[in-house]
């Protein structure tokens, strides 16, 4: 594999843990790891968010690790939203261009990002000319 992978994580250490044994099967060149915070209102949030970001932590092939870590709970929403504008910009800093479409009446990308109502999407060219995309 040869695209950077975005991997979406908050509190849940064993499906992370599972995903993450694929992802490290895959080896990606480069990994953005993309954490919200603990809620103040769930106190088994700190530990459970910690441990999530050991199991992501262990990366052991070589590959430019990008951690984008909430210190506070942002949301679902907002988590994945800036998570996504982040890792677009990383990639815009190096080089990516992101497409642009218009879908008539379900609307149009701006800066590259479409968004549809809670959804959210993106979509740019890899190396071999093949389109690939971003989504929440």
């Amino acid at each position: 594999m040869n695209i950077p992978v975005a991997f979406f994580v908050f509190n849940r250490p064993g499906p992370t843990e599972k995903v993450f044994a694929r992802i490290a099967e895959a080896r990606p060149p480069v990994l953005f790891v993309v954490a919200d915070g603990p809620r103040p209102s769930r106190p088994d949030d700190v530990d459970r968010c910690a441990a999530v970001r050991r199991i992501v932590d262990d990366v052991d092939w070589p590959c430019r690790v990008v951690r984008l870590y909430a210190d506070s709970n942002l949301g679902c929403t907002a988590r994945v939203v800036s998570g996504i504008e982040a890792v677009m910009g990383d990639l815009r800093s190096r080089g990516v261009e992101f497409l642009e479409y218009d879908f008539g009446e379900m609307g149009k990308t701006e800066n590259g990002l479409m968004a549809m109502g809670e959804y959210k999407a993106a979509w740019f060219k890899d190396s071999e000319g093949n389109i690939l995309a971003v989504t929440q």
